[in-house]
């Protein structure tokens, strides 16, 4: 009888380089299980797609900025002080994104969020092919229906942001490392290096990634026999190849990093917040698989060791991917505004894509199999019941107040925009607009459709940069046109000429109403009274 193959990395055995599944586990069940876990999520995208058509969400200011931005390519956008749009820096890469799709099917807010649920699902078809990489076409498929059904998966595909970029690029980057490692060839770690460096320029929290590689090889004589000085050197040197341009530009427009550290509040009580929204993101049954396999270690459990869907560096690997990225931002979390600063908001679900392949490789290895499946259709469904009731809220008049509240602040902009259009359409040339802090100006000036030189940004301390948005300066002619919140500005006393246009009032869905003063100015007399 043939003794049974010894396992990769055992003593005096070399490690076992095939990057295709083990020959009893790529079954013709298994395939087919994947595939149809494949056109699941396919599905689950369209779904997502058609939602966004028919999405009464307006943009939020950070997503009316990225549109913006995206009408020029540059090495990163933003910068401390930058006056419209707010302190802090935003990496490039997703604002390329936005401009690619915009450019497909028009500026509106379904095309230009379209990018966020394509990259969520091929993200989830990378978790699938890890899922391949690690031994095991079940597990591919499980860990991209797992992760492709996560609720913050769900609410990250609906809104134009940087986390689906950041996902994407860290999920490319663990599946090229997992080739790597399990003896691809140097042609994997230039993939792994490329892509990581490419999700650097996504958002900082990419820079996590290296260091968790970091410490699982600190940890793993396995990883440090299968992953050469000379694999990592290339990935090395390419992640900081393709971030330089980046950094070049940040040291040029200043640090926001350092400056968001020095400004933030510690509040200890967001801890609370931050735990609580990792159950929303994730979910209680997969965050219950991580946690559980957190204290357990890379252990394999006894009664099933020996057929294990992951083995113990497999695991070990895994979890330096999420526990220490999960550990960076619960640190962070006493921060509050600082730390969406220093890395993009939602960075922290990066731990996710690791976890959801370690959480479905637990369920699949013992009797916990059925809650997997039971937490991958419940997810679905909330996810879907939760884009449904975002859909009727407007018409929902029993709606809980914070529900009606949160859609509330997403709509009523195009109505404002369009009123300031039109009121800038009877004079010609159209006045300025003036952007002065009361009404985000990022939702001012894509609704109103306002050209790059048909605005000022009001500048009442000189020392104050205002980045790429011209500023009034003593002197101006104008005339300029102010849209505010407050009936008496003391800002009009620094013009010559000041006339009061009228009121644009926008009724919203929940019965309130917001008011808006239309001022024409003329003649800038300058900062000072």
């Amino acid at each position: 009888m043939a003794s049974p193959a010894p396992r990769p990395g055992g003593r005096g055995k070399k490690p076992r380089t095939s990057t295709a599944p083990e020959t009893g586990r790529a079954d013709e069940a298994g395939l087919g299980f994947w595939q149809v876990a494949l056109y699941g999520v396919v599905a689950l995208t369209l779904l997502r797609l058609a939602f966004l058509r028919v999405s009464p969400l307006e943009f939020d200011p950070a997503e009316a900025s990225r549109w913006l931005w995206s009408r020029s390519l540059a090495w990163g956008y933003g910068g401390w002080g930058y006056g419209v749009w707010g302190r802090g820096a935003a990496s490039p890469l997703p604002v390329w994104l936005t401009a690619v799709s915009t450019s497909f099917c028009g500026p509106g807010e379904a095309c230009a969020r379209a990018a966020s649920p394509l990259l969520q699902a091929a993200t989830a078809m990378l978790l699938g092919g890890a899922g391949i990489a690690l031994g095991s076409w079940r597990l591919g498929a499980w860990s991209m229906l797992l992760y492709a059904t996560l609720p913050g998966v769900a609410l990250a595909s609906i809104w134009l942001g940087a986390g689906s970029t950041l996902l994407f690029f860290w999920a490319a980057s663990l599946y090229a490392f997992l080739r790597l490692r399990r003896g691809g060839g140097i042609g994997w770690a230039f993939l792994c290096g490329l892509v990581a460096g490419l999700g650097a320029l996504s958002s900082e929290a990419m820079l996590l990634f290296p260091f968790a590689v970091a410490l699982y090889l600190a940890l793993s004589q396995q990883g440090r026999r299968t992953v050469t000085g000379t694999a990592l050197a290339v990935i090395a040197t390419l992640m900081a190849l393709a971030l330089a341009p980046n950094i070049l530009w940040r040291f040029e427009h200043g640090a926001p990093l350092a400056a968001a550290v020095a400004v933030g509040s510690f509040e200890p009580s967001r801890v609370a917040d931050f735990l609580v929204w990792q159950f929303i993101i994730f979910g209680p049954i997969p965050l219950y698989f991580l946690l559980r396999q957190a204290i357990r270690g890379r252990r394999v459990p006894r009664a099933d060791g020996a057929g294990s869907v992951l083995s113990a560096d497999d695991r070990l690997l895994l979890l330096c991917l999420s526990l220490p990225v999960l550990l960076v931002f619960l640190l962070l979390s006493p921060l509050g505004h600082a730390s969406t600063i220093a890395f993009s908001p939602g960075a922290e679900a990066t731990a996710y894509v690791a976890a959801a392949l370690l959480a479905a490789g637990m369920a699949l290895d013992g009797p916990l199999f059925a809650w997997l499946k039971g937490s991958v259709a419940a997810q679905g469904l909330i996810g879907l019941a939760l884009y449904g009731v975002i859909w009727i809220t407007p018409q929902w008049h029993a709606a809980p107040r914070p529900l009606a509240d949160a859609v509330a602040r997403l709509s009523g902009w195009h109505a404002l925009g369009q009123a300031v259009a039109a009121q800038r359409a009877r004079e010609l040339p159209p006045p300025k607009l003036l952007i002065d802090g009361q009404v985000p100006a990022s939702l001012l000036l894509y609704y109103a459709q306002i050209p790059p030189d048909g605005y000022v940004q009001w500048a009442s301390d000189p020392e104050q940069p205002a980045g790429k948005a011209p500023h009034l300066r003593p002197g101006d002619e104008g005339p300029f046109l102010l849209v505010g919140t407050r009936e008496h500005d003391e800002k009009v006393s620094h013009f010559t000429e000041v006339q009061r246009l009228g009121d644009i009032i926008i009724p919203i869905f929940t019965g309130d109403l917001r008011r808006f003063y239309l001022d024409r100015l003329d003649r800038f007399k300058g900062p000072q009274p």
